[in-house]
Parts: C-alpha cells; structure tokens; sequence
C-alpha cells in the first residue's frame, strides 16, 4: 500500500496530561519508516478521539444541528492542536461536505484501496497507507461510517439536519452512506529534511 502526508495534528483532550509530539531535525533523519507510522497512528488516535468526544456532547447538548457546527468549526481547532512539529493532519473523502477539501491524486489512490479492500472484508482496524513521496511522509487510514455518522451523513436525514446541511453546504455530497461504508480519510505528511 501507498502512503499519506498528516494534515491535522492532534492534541491532548481537557483533564488529560499533553502528549507532545516533538522532534529535532537529527532524529527525523533518524527515524524509518516504521516510527513515522507510529506517530501518525497515534496522532490519528488523539485527534480522533477528542473529536468524537466533543461531537458526543454537543449532540447531547444541542441535537444533531449543533453536531454539524462541531465539525465545521472544531474539528478544523482540533486537528491544529495535533499539527505540531511539522506534522499535518486533516480528513477527505470521495463525496465531500466541504467542496474546498477535495482529495488530492495520492488521497483517491487511497480512498479507492480502501474501498476495495473494505469490499472484500477487510478489517478497517488494519487498513493503513504510508508513502515517502518528494521528501515528505504521507500517511492515510480510514474512516469508517459508524451508526452516530448515518444522522447527518445517512440516506434519511432529519428536515432540521438537512436544513442546516443546505444553508451551511449547498453543494454537500457527504450523504448516502450506510453504517460500515468508507466514510473518508484521515490523511496526515510530514516534510522530511
């Protein structure tokens, strides 16, 4: 498999001790291939995870409307947290919300390995891509649509949900997913000196 460039980087959730992520130029010449993967793993895994948190409350608090906002204004705030140490990290998908983050040539190479090999049931859990391209690390792994994804990236949305889609996205293609399906991306780089 191919590999990917981070795009958002991750930070330590409210309560929790901060995990740092910081390298100097002579161990980045140091590290291989195998310890790029790791940190992008992890940084993948924290950012994940805060997000997911601040999405669960926020449709606790507020329905899935202010769910909506969350990932249009915090999940940028989130992934800058975690793009320390010239990493970055982002998400992308085949059908975005978003028309200005559409994927790049190596992100679709990677969206459609992960489409193919989800197809012939392949766990999403050991799907991962990594590729040193022009002197940068990229690094890809997927997303997958779970149940909580399906009211605001489903087939049948609520009359609220879809309004709030049509006013903040009136170009969104992000629905018609099915729980399981290859909901997108997380795509992380890293300039290698």
């Amino acid at each position: 498999m191919q590999k990917l460039i981070p795009r958002l980087a991750v930070v330590a959730m409210a309560g929790l001790s901060l995990m740092t992520f910081q390298t100097t130029a002579s161990e980045v010449e140091a590290f291989d291939e195998a310890a790029l993967q790791a940190e992008a793993n992890a940084r993948i895994g924290q950012f994940a995870k805060q997000l997911k948190g601040t999405l669960q409350q926020a449709i606790q608090s507020g329905g899935f409307v202010k769910g909506i906002e969350v990932c249009r204004d915090e999940a940028p705030r989130i992934a800058n947290i975690y793009a320390t140490d010239g990493w970055m990290l982002g998400r992308t998908s085949h059908k975005v919300r978003n028309p200005a983050n559409q994927p790049d040539d190596w992100e679709q190479a990677q969206i459609k390995v992960f489409q193919q090999a989800l197809s012939e049931g392949q766990s999403a859990a050991s799907l991962t891509a990594s590729e040193v391209l022009s002197g940068q690390f990229r690094f890809a792994k997927p997303i997958v649509t779970e149940g909580l994804c399906l009211a605001c990236h489903g087939s049948q949305l609520s009359d609220e949900v879809q309004v709030a889609l049509d006013s903040l996205y009136p170009q969104d293609m992000a629905t018609g997913f099915s729980a399981g399906e290859l909901r997108g991306i997380f795509s992380l780089e890293k300039k290698l000196p």
